[in-house]
C-alpha cells in the first residue's frame, strides 16, 4: 500500500489524446519522478517532471510507454504500450510473439 495523493489535469497536449498532461500537485505535496499515476480503473501514466506546484505525466497511450502487464483471463505476462501509428491505440505483446493490437483506449 502507497500513500495516494489526489490531483486534477490543468493541461494537456493539444491535440485529441491525453500523451502527456500537467497535474496541480508537485515536489511540495511529495510527487517526484517516476510515480505511477493511477485513476479509479488503474495505471494511467508515469511521472516524467517536477515542479513544485505541478508534474508533467506521460499516459500509457504515448507511443513512448511501455508497461509490464497480465491478461485477466489466462494470467499471461506482456508488454503493453503506445502505437505511434495509431494514436489511442494500445499494443501488447507476450514474450517472443508479434505485436497485436486491442480495443482502443478513449480520450475521457
Amino acid at each position: 500500500e502507497y500513500p495516494k495523493i489526489a490531483a486534477e489535469i490543468i493541461s494537456k497536449d493539444p491535440g485529441n489524446w491525453y500523451d502527456t498532461f500537467m497535474i496541480n500537485r508537485g515536489s511540495a505535496d511529495g510527487i517526484r519522478v517516476d510515480n505511477n499515476v493511477l485513476a479509479d480503473k488503474g495505471l494511467v501514466g508515469i511521472v516524467t517532471e517536477v515542479g513544485t506546484h505541478w508534474a508533467t505525466v506521460r499516459s500509457i497511450i504515448d507511443d513512448s510507454s511501455n508497461v509490464s502487464a497480465m491478461t485477466v483471463s489466462t494470467q499471461d505476462n506482456c508488454v503493453v504500450e503506445g502505437d505511434p501509428s495509431d494514436a489511442g491505440i494500445v499494443m501488447y505483446q507476450y514474450p517472443s510473439l508479434p505485436f497485436e493490437a486491442v480495443a482502443p483506449v478513449t480520450s475521457q
